[in-house]
């Protein structure tokens, strides 16, 4: 039952997460944040997408989402701050 709220949890964090919406209109909803980063080699590295084409010019932000089992939003803008891709982890 807990993992199943979580779950639920989760995808209603992930949905608010839509293309085209400013960052900051969300991120207090998705839970707590964990990091922001906008230097491409840091995104590769930490960030789940490892293309770099995509990863230029973008920024990079991690909510802390559910617990347990413990889950974050992984958060792409463009350098404006306009959500372009968003997904999650295990942690």
């Amino acid at each position: 039952m807990i993992e199943l709220r979580s779950s639920n949890e989760l995808l209603c964090k992930l949905a608010l997460a839509k293309p085209g919406i400013h960052i900051s209109e969300i991120s207090e909803q998705l839970g707590t944040p964990m990091g922001e980063l906008n230097d491409i080699e840091d995104i590769l590295e930490r960030g789940s997408i490892k293309d770099a084409s995509f990863c230029k010019g973008k920024k990079w932000f991690m909510f802390y989402a559910t617990t347990p089992p413990c889950r974050a939003i992984e958060v792409y803008t463009d350098t404006n701050g306009i959500i372009v891709y968003a997904t999650w982890k295990q942690l």
